[in-house]
């Protein structure tokens, strides 16, 4: 039925595959999901011009909600502490990984919404 010839696998009369990684559970598909451009791709994949269009939508989201929390957060500390210039060093660290955190989760999360 089936056999190797020259390293090539050999199915029935005249139907040689060189690529068995459709066998192996790798499907492909030739256009993207998203945009329809012609492209070969991994099952449900993206292109990467898609990938990139997304990585910048959820960026611009997540730098404007960080902004967002943050402020009123920034406003809460500076009207909270007491006058010690220790503690508002503190205070204006915490405002910072605060933004940092907040945007990173949120660009996380609309990185998997927007899939």
């Amino acid at each position: 039925m089936g056999g190797y010839l020259g390293g090539t696998q050999v199915f029935g009369p005249g139907v040689a595959m060189t690529n068995l990684s459709p066998l192996l559970g790798t499907a492909l598909e030739h256009e993207c999901p998203r945009c329809h451009k012609e492209v070969e791709l991994p099952l449900g994949e993206l292109c990467q011009d898609c990938i990139a269009a997304i990585g910048m939508r959820a960026r611009k989201i997540s730098r404007y909600v960080a902004l967002g929390t943050t402020v009123p957060f920034a406003i809460y500390v500076y009207f909270r502490l007491p006058e010690d210039p220790t503690l508002r060093l503190l205070g204006i660290s915490t405002v910072v990984a605060w933004y940092i955190i907040t945007g990173l989760v949120t660009k996380r999360i609309l990185l998997e919404v927007f899939k």
